[in-house]
């Protein structure tokens, strides 16, 4: 999981070719273009339509 702003999210760049899209979708904002009804919460685990990987960044202090 990575909880940042859009202002820092190039930092995470080159983690994942997967990571690199969704960076590069979040930051030129296509997704202020989706109806609100477009989407819906996933609530569980198998509605994730793609695979999910732990990437853990750790800071140091």
């Amino acid at each position: 999981m990575i909880a940042t702003n859009l202002k820092n999210i190039e930092r995470y760049k080159g983690l994942s070719d997967n990571l690199d899209m969704a960076i590069a979708w979040l930051q030129e904002g296509l997704w202020s273009s989706l109806p609100e009804d477009a989407h819906r919460p996933c609530i569980a685990i198998e509605d994730v339509p793609i695979a999910v990987h732990k990437i853990v960044v750790k800071v140091a202090i």
